[in-house]
């Protein structure tokens, strides 16, 4: 696991929720843990 850069923010995943492809590439449907379901977010790996 690659540690994050000074300054950079550190989130922890509750769960995935959902995985698409779009363009070629993976993305998943994430949300964190404590915050709402309404800050879900699509990252890619």
């Amino acid at each position: 696991m690659e540690l994050p850069a000074v300054g950079e923010h550190v989130f922890a995943v509750e769960s995935i929720e959902k995985k698409r492809i779009r363009k070629g590439r993976v993305e998943y449907l994430v949300k964190w843990r404590g915050w709402s379901p309404k800050r879900r977010l699509m990252c890619t790996r």
